[in-house]
């Protein structure tokens, strides 16, 4: 399995489920355990072991489970899981940021002082991410409509803890930002680094607002 890539497509039989957005690695010798496979924003991740792949070709990834398996499998619990150090040798094929850390494995949740990974192994600081398979929101990144205006900026974000999908955003406006709401699900079309994309014109996002 080592021409899997980030990025490749995950399919269960002939359907789409996602995409490899990362790869979880046994710190002691780099080896791919896992692969973290992205349903999308509103949809979170689920976690796939390595034997469960049954094929790799044309950068897809087909795997053993049906559409019912592959949504009962372990979903993307962020708490669970750590950068390494950019420093760190990633396997071959990858680079130290498409590479996760399950620190449970090793006895070493956010509690335990990461007494039971390997002694050489820097972990990297703390991701300011809600999600560390999202970009970096924080309070005040902008909402834009689908025709490029912004209509407001985040005050919110929550990510659901079992598998990483978006649970909720609240939208903030007007003079001094006291004016706020829930964006509706269905209207999230994208969130990247620029911030918060609509799948709606401003004069809808305008008249939702109360």
């Amino acid at each position: 399995m080592d021409d899997i890539r980030i990025g490749f497509g995950a399919f269960c039989g002939t359907e789409h489920v996602g995409h490899v957005a990362k790869v979880v690695v046994d710190a002691s010798d780099t080896h791919v355990t896992e692969l973290v496979v992205d349903r999308g924003l509103l949809h979170g991740a689920k976690v796939i072991p390595l034997a469960q792949v049954e094929d790799v070709r044309d950068s897809e990834v087909h795997l053993t489970l049906d559409r019912e398996q592959f949504q009962g499998a372990n979903g993307f619990a962020d708490q669970q899981y750590q950068y390494p150090d950019h420093n760190w040798p990633a396997p071959p094929g990858f680079l130290s940021t498409d590479v996760l850390l399950d620190v449970t494995a090793y006895g070493a949740g956010p509690s335990s002082g990461l007494g039971g990974l390997p002694e050489d192994l820097a972990l990297a600081p703390p991701d300011p991410r809600p999600n560390l398979l999202r970009p970096i929101v924080r309070e005040g990144t902008p909402v834009r409509a689908v025709d490029g205006e912004k209509v407001g900026e985040i005050a919110s974000i929550s990510f659901h803890p079992d598998d990483g999908r978006l649970v909720s955003v609240v939208m903030k406006w007007g003079f001094l930002e006291h004016e706020r709401s829930e964006i509706p699900a269905e209207w999230i079309a994208d969130l990247d680094d620029k911030g918060l994309s609509l799948n709606v014109r401003s004069e809808q996002a305008r008249r939702h607002r109360p």
